[in-house]
Formats: structure tokens, sequence, C-alpha cells
């Protein structure tokens, strides 16, 4: 009973079950009804007459006895000094014939006891063969509207070309926004350019960039400091965008600028003294006499000869 248990259910607890019932013995366990050992085991009565049908078999592997013998209570136990041999388990089609049962169900509940290899053909009932077709049916159904809406759509050959994402304002056929010369300084609007909505023209008015030629004159590395949330790409883009639009005009805009301060669109800190456009005058050497030192030029001693001289010594040197 403890090795039915162990292989075939929950193992001592299974056991403690059986026991509790009077259930000790695998003979005691092949008498008690399916329902009885159901309800003993807790579980279906599928699996307790599986369980039935396992005492049985392992019964018949350690007495040797046919399925219909009992083994009596009297008789001595059989003796293992040699090896008897081993009758073959019971097939599913012959314990299928023996229930009582439906042999139809039967024979679905005992697809796990087939020897390997045996093949269970059961032929269903006419009711349950409409009800498998008919979900047959339905599955093939949606197996079908499903790969027809998975199926990419095909646009007509008339359908333009889709935009490009990177592609040039001219390559893909609009026309370029052309500021004349007597509307520069007018106040940025949205759709200016491309990209340019309300929101960022309110922020570039924050940092100070309201108008076409500011937004071209610009520089993109300090405007961006000024809107870190712009971003520095998307700056840089709408600078060259107005630089664009602007065409020829940009030249007298810059111009203008460089008259009025010598950095029109950066920071003069930001420059090294090399890359300044203008040369910044030498401090002049009355430093020194304003900090109260004294300057005493360097020059060699008047007793070392000159490279001329040394080159006129004889073999001996100048110690000759």
């Amino acid at each position: 009973m403890a090795l039915l248990c162990t292989l075939h259910a929950d193992g001592p607890a299974t056991l403690k079950r059986l026991r509790q019932a009077g259930c000790a013995t695998l003979e005691a366990l092949e008498r008690l009804d399916a329902e009885r050992a159901a309800q003993i085991l807790a579980c279906t009565p599928a699996s307790a007459r599986r369980l039935q049908r396992e005492a049985r078999g392992l019964r018949e592997r350690l007495h040797g006895e046919p399925l219909g013998e009992t083994l009596s209570e009297s008789a001595p136990p059989p003796a293992f000094d040699h090896e008897e041999p081993r009758a073959p388990l019971p097939s599913a089609r012959a314990e299928i014939a023996d229930s009582v049962l439906n042999p139809e169900i039967d024979a679905r509940e005992m697809h796990s006891a087939a020897q390997p290899g045996e093949s269970l053909a059961v032929e269903l009932p006419a009711r349950e063969k409409r009800l498998v077709q008919r979900v047959v049916d339905a599955w093939r159904q949606r197996d079908v509207e499903e790969t027809a809406s998975e199926a990419p759509e095909q646009e007509p050959e008339s359908a333009a070309a889709p935009r490009l994402a990177r592609s040039r304002p001219e390559e893909r056929g609009e026309e370029l926004a052309v500021v004349p010369a007597e509307e520069l300084g007018a106040p940025l609007h949205a759709h200016d350019l491309d990209g340019l909505d309300a929101a960022f023209v309110a922020e570039l008015a924050s940092a100070g960039v309201r108008s076409m030629d500011q937004l071209a004159t610009a520089d993109a590395v300090t405007l961006a400091r000024r809107l870190p949330t712009a971003g520095f790409t998307r700056l840089s883009r709408l600078i060259a965008l107005a630089r664009r639009a602007l065409g020829p005009a940009l030249e007298a805009v810059r111009a203008q600028r460089s008259a009025a301060t010598p950095f029109p669109s950066a920071d003069a800190s930001k420059f090294s003294r090399s890359e300044l456009p203008f040369a910044l005058k030498r401090p002049a050497l009355g430093l020194d006499l304003q900090d109260g030192l004294k300057t005493t030029p360097v020059v060699p001693p008047k007793d070392r000869p000159t490279r001329f001289e040394a080159e006129r010594e004889g073999a001996g040197g100048p110690f000759v």
C-alpha cells in the first residue's frame, strides 16, 4: 500500500486516509466501490478507479495471481527464494471490456494506462461529434478572420510617396519661405518655419529672439544654454532654416550687427585671446616699475669668448 500511494497518489497522506477508513491492503482497496473510494481519497471517481486498477496490477506483480482471484488471509505468504515469472500487465482494451460503465468514457479515462505503442481508437457518440464539429468550425472561422486582419493593406498606385523624415523641403516639393528685405525685424509667428509652433515661439521670445533675423544670426550653443529644454539639434535646425529663408538679406543683417557690436551672436568670454577678431595691445613694460620692481637686463658676461673667438683658439684651448 505504501508503494502504491507513493507511486500513484499523494504518498503518506493517501495511505493515512485509507487506513483510517479501514482499507489497509490492496485487496480491500480493490473491493471498494468507486464512489466510496473517491469519497475517502477526496478525488474524482475516475481517479479512484485508476488507483484501483494500479492496485490490482501491483498485487498481480507481487503475487502472480490472475485478476479475478483474491488472496486468502490464511494463505501463507509466497516464497521469494527463486525468481518467479511475472505475469504481463493487463492491457487497456481488456479492462475496458470488463468495465460495467460506458466503454467509450472508460476508454478516454484509460488513455494513460495503455501499453506503449498501443493506440486507442474511440468512436465518439453522435452528440459529442456534433459539439466537436461546431468547435472546429468556429476555430477555423476565427483563424480566417485573424489572417485577413493581419494581412498588410496594399496602397493604391496613385497614393503619394511617404514623406521622408530627413529630406529637405525642396526635395519634398515644398516651397521655401523667403523673407523679403522690407519685412526684416518682423516678429516670429507659428509655422513660419518647419517645426516652429506657438509654444516654441514663446520660448524663443523669452530668450530674446523675437524676429527671423535675430534667429538667423543667433548662435546655437548660446541659445541652447538659455533654453535647455529646447535641445541643441532642434535649435540648430531652426537657425539653418531661418538663414535659408533670409537668403541674400542675411549678409546685410550680419553687416549691420557687426557694425553695432564686435560679437553679434555670441559672448566674447568663450573665445580665447588668439580667436578674438581684433588684436589686444601688449601690456607695457612700465608695469614692473609701477609695482616697485627694478628690472635688470640680462646680458652675457664680458669675459666669455664669443663663438667667433672660440673657433680661433688653438689645439690646447683657452688654457694654453
